[in-house]
């Protein structure tokens, strides 16, 4: 007589899926909390933008050493001149038809005193 070996079969646990949604209200939270801390002012709404879709294709136009910008700061608006440090610069690209630029790694963060370097 042959014995058989009894193996229990454990349970597969099943994958939790996140509400895609609420990591959406999530990012709008962390959204707005970013707009209020750099702008000075509170974020009266949200805005839903449609992304074309990411290029395959850039074109490296070259190392971005500034960027600037106007925006309402502490209820004033007034343009910004960032320069970027040597080591925290990002390379400047833009789409094949050129209509589009992305700014791509480099070391730098937008916090509640504007573009900071972090490299």
């Amino acid at each position: 007589m042959t014995k058989k070996n009894s193996v229990k079969k454990k349970k597969k646990k099943r994958a939790t899926k996140s509400n895609p949604g609420s990591d959406v209200q999530r990012e709008i939270r962390q959204a707005a909390a970013r707009f209020e801390s750099f702008r000075g002012e509170p974020a009266k709404y949200a805005t839903k933008v449609t992304l074309p879709p990411a290029p395959r294709v850039l074109l490296t136009i070259g190392e971005c050493t500034g960027i600037m910008y106007r925006t309402r700061r502490d209820g004033q608006v007034d343009n910004f001149l960032h320069h970027f440090a040597r080591k925290s610069r990002p390379t400047l690209c833009c789409t094949p038809d050129g209509k589009r630029l992305y700014l791509l790694d480099g070391a730098y963060s937008v916090t509640d005193r504007g573009i900071e370097d972090t490299g």
